[in-house]
């Protein structure tokens, strides 16, 4: 600059890097180079002043023209999916965006393709082709410079666009110092258009992330609530409400519930199959203490006793074939919670043997390990034997049975509580089965089979005939003949064709389903009393009173139905029925196992 030179040694070269850097801003014009360094240093300061494209683009655009005193200055940018060039703003020298009217595209590809800036002037009667377009629109002056970033992750420049500039005023052209510092700052302006253009991307990824989250909370929220009702309704399901029964024996169930569900003392429940042991284990787990706490249950008479004690008390790897990793047994799964035995009475005396241990230690061993590992469980347990009848013949440890049973709940069988049938068969008629029908109801023929029948299955298999029932009635009502039972356990025809429901006897309507549901009338008390009183039945014990009571009700009755009624000993029922037939109450129909037995009228007593 200032027309003066030095002649080179190799001790400039630094120097000279630095010099060059600095090409375009310092001319030797005094004035112009403060007017660079200038305006250099105000769009530096402006372009780094915002992250926003479509607030930097005009702050760009306009110190350009300010420097090169253009009339006209227009961004071109890449796409970001397509990599074509694509005009985005076009400002004047007024600060005004304008148009985006027709300019040099030939000019502005050419500079993008070879990253080379491009100065054309006075272009009137110029033959290039690229100028060509220039001169139909009357331009005198262009200048384009590329817009170049460092790729550092590539490890290359990176042409992002450019920005182009033109005059229509004939004799204001673009000088060389111009376009030289015309590429100075348009390096300063291509690194924060790229970063403005990231930060937009980022911006709309953070936005994307966003609408993410809250589309995640939104579904999260609802699986919670999902969540929050299905506990709700394992809670609601085991509530004494929903264990259906208002016969008396039903109600001593549910007011014996009431003393033990808030304490954690361990629970024996005594029932035959399909009576609800496991609904009334349930209904005390989420009603007490621990109801937030796990509940696990095992069928002891379902598995081999290696195989169940691998399941309480869990193994380590190794302790036998097929042991490829340590497990937790049933006791470490339940700890805290409760852990409900189902058919404890067929445990082998081993296995009750290490059950006591537990129960008595608090802690578990695991199959083939050596750590004691501490368990605070609660133990429900269940059978359809009896316990103490095990523990006088032999059978059932004494010390584990008084760990066991120290609350005992007694289910009654299904035939103890008839007038619950109704209720029940509402309920089972109410079940949603899968098949969107309105609930079917039942005529009375249909209940008074129902209740007649002996239920070895208890309501288990009441819920079965009645799901069969809906399942092969063609009609909208359930008859007779829908109700398919187990023949060996019906009575007598002539007793079913004369049997009377107790709903009919209320005057109740015939059909039973969706009006089911009103309070249920006893049924009907044999004649024992009175001043017409037979003598026959004079000094009766308690049990031989009910089991006359249960013939003249539902007509007969077998010898192990009637063990298991009474809840005696095989000895002490057979003395009772042999006492019976002898007084000529009762008739054997049959021998052995197989026999039935009926009341025998007392014109046919008085015969005999």
């Amino acid at each position: 600059g200032g027309a003066c030179w030095r002649v080179y040694k190799p001790e400039y070269e630094e120097t000279s890097k630095r010099a060059d850097k600095l090409a375009g801003v310092f001319s030797g014009d005094p004035a112009r180079d403060y007017r660079n360094i200038l305006m250099l240093l105000e769009t530096i300061q402006a372009v780094g002043s915002t992250f926003n494209l479509d607030q930097l683009m005009p702050l760009v655009l306009d110190a350009i023209i300010d420097v090169t005193q253009a009339d006209r200055g227009i961004l071109i940018l890449r796409g970001a999916e397509t990599q074509e060039l694509q005009p985005k703003l076009a400002r004047n020298r007024l600060k005004q965006t304008v148009d985006l009217q027709e300019y040099s595209r030939s000019v502005a590809a050419r500079v993008v393709q070879t990253d080379t800036a491009v100065r054309i002037e006075d272009t009137v009667g110029h033959q290039m082709d690229a100028t060509q377009s220039i001169d139909k629109l009357e331009i005198r002056a262009v200048m384009c410079v590329p817009l170049t970033v460092v790729d550092k992750a590539a490890a290359k420049l990176r042409t992002i666009g450019a920005i182009y500039v033109d005059s229509r005023r004939a004799g204001e052209g673009f000088d060389e110092q111009s376009l030289a510092f015309f590429e100075v700052l348009s390096r300063q302006v291509a690194q924060a258009i790229d970063n403005a253009r990231l930060y937009d991307r980022i911006d709309v990824l953070n936005k994307a992330l966003e609408n993410k989250l809250v589309d995640r909370e939104r579904e999260l929220q609802v699986v919670r609530g999902e969540l929050e009702v299905k506990t709700r309704e394992i809670e609601l399901k085991y509530e004494y409400e929903n264990i259906i029964g208002k016969a008396p024996r039903m109600i001593q169930v549910f007011q014996l519930l009431d003393r033990i569900t808030e304490t954690i003392v361990p629970v024996f429940i005594h029932g035959e199959s399909g009576t609800g042991k496991e609904l009334v284990a349930k209904a005390i787990h989420y009603n007490g203490p621990r109801r937030k706490q796990t509940m696990v249950s095992e069928n002891c008479a379902a598995m081999s006793e290696t195989l169940l004690e691998s399941e309480l008390f869990g193994y380590v790897r190794g302790a036998f074939t097929g042991a490829q990793a340590d497990r937790k047994g049933l006791f470490e799964l339940a700890t805290g919670g409760t852990l409900f035995l189902d058919e404890v009475g067929d445990m082998s005396s081993s296995m009750q043997k290490k059950l006591l241990r537990v129960l008595q230690e608090g802690e578990v061993r695991r199959v083939g390990g050596k750590d004691m590992i501490n368990v605070d469980v609660r133990i429900i347990s269940a059978s359809n034997k009896d316990l103490k009848l095990q523990v006088e013949e032999g059978r059932f440890r004494e010390d584990l049975y008084y760990r066991l049973n120290v609350v005992k709940i007694d289910l009654p069988p299904l035939r103890d509580r008839k007038e619950d049938i109704p209720l029940l068969v509402k309920h089972f008629l109410e079940e949603d089965d899968g098949t969107g029908r309105a609930p079917m109801p039942l005529d009375n023929e249909a209940l008074n089979l129902l209740i007649r029948y002996h239920w070895p299955g208890n309501i288990r298999e009441l819920k079965n005939v009645i799901e069969r029932a809906k399942i092969i009635t063609d009609g909208d009502i359930i008859t007779k003949e829908g109700i398919i039972l187990d023949a060996i356990n019906e009575a007598p025809s002539s007793d079913r064709d004369g049997m009377v429901s107790p709903m009919a006897s209320m005057g109740t309507s015939p059909a039973v389903g969706g009006a089911l549901g009103g309070a249920v009338g006893s049924l009907p008390a044999p004649p024992l009393g009175g001043a017409n009183r037979d003598p026959r039945y004079f000094n009766l014990n308690e049990r031989q009173r009910k089991l006359v009571e249960y013939l003249q009700s539902y007509g007969t009755i077998r010898n192990r139905e009637y063990y298991e009624y009474m809840n005696v000993s095989k000895s002490t029922g057979w003395r009772d029925i042999k006492d019976l037939f002898e007084r000529g109450i009762i008739d054997c129909h049959g021998k052995g196992k197989g026999s039935v037995y009926t009341l025998r009228s007392a014109t046919a007593s008085n015969a005999d």
